[in-house]
């Protein structure tokens, strides 16, 4: 989601995918975690003075147009053991695996150490 509002590498990329799945009708799913995550984001910009008041309220509300139904009940024993599995230090990213696996769903993502760790185990794409 950041990628879509930053001025970044990957961005162009993201946004023709999200048209592509527009195009498709596909459904976005994301744990909740995502807009506290966006929310930590931007706030360190803010805070680096990267961005400007206006340039956060603005992303905002783009990621806030976003087709995206997010999911308000976690199952955190599951992305517990899907991040001891893949050891990783955190069960941020194993709760976007988790919620892909429940509703038989494929992340996303530009984490290429999630992608390699998780390949052949988790539906993950690496957008490069």
């Amino acid at each position: 989601m950041l990628a879509l509002v930053l001025d970044e590498p990957h961005s162009t990329k993201v946004a023709d995918l999200l048209d592509q799945w527009a195009e498709e009708d596909a459904e976005l799913h994301a744990p909740l975690l995502a807009q506290y995550e966006v929310a930590s984001s931007l706030a360190r910009k803010r805070g680096r003075r990267e961005m400007s008041s206006e340039e956060t309220n603005e992303a905002l509300a783009i990621i806030g147009e976003l087709p995206i139904t997010y999911d308000l009940a976690p199952d955190n024993a599951r992305a517990v053991a899907i991040a001891v599995d893949l050891q990783r230090h955190s069960a941020y990213d194993a709760a976007y695996l988790a919620l892909a696996e429940r509703i038989d769903g494929e992340v996303w993502t530009l984490d290429g150490p999630l992608a390699r760790n998780a390949a052949g185990r988790f539906r993950v794409s690496l957008i490069d």
